[in-house]
């Protein structure tokens, strides 16, 4: 599986992927923002990605920003990978929002 997360939720927000290109990779607009090097989902790549992209992620407010994540069947995540990635948006003051398939908004 792989994970799509709309930041901002429900307000307009920007998209990541986090597909499994052999390892965690975070993709905007089929573009590689940040490789996260590692076999699978580690804690701590929601915070490299808030880094990374920090001029967009100063405008969203932490402890009430909703995180929406999208679950695709495809790709190389596992369930370990998502729970990581669950526990991660939490310790960031983001709320995740679970959602099976394609995005509806």
């Amino acid at each position: 599986m792989h994970f799509s997360l709309q930041f901002g939720y429900p307000a307009p927000s920007r998209t990541y992927d986090l597909q499994y290109i052999s390892g965690p990779v975070w993709v905007k607009e089929e573009k590689e923002v940040l490789n996260l090097k590692s076999a699978y989902y580690e804690l701590g790549g929601v915070e490299k990605l808030l880094k990374k992209e920090e001029a967009y992620f100063n405008n969203i407010q932490r402890g009430n920003g909703a995180v929406k994540i999208i679950i695709h069947e495809y790709g190389h995540g596992e369930a370990k990978c998502l729970a990581l990635l669950i526990l991660d948006l939490i310790e960031n003051d983001l709320i995740p929002i679970i959602q099976f398939g394609q995005s509806e908004n």
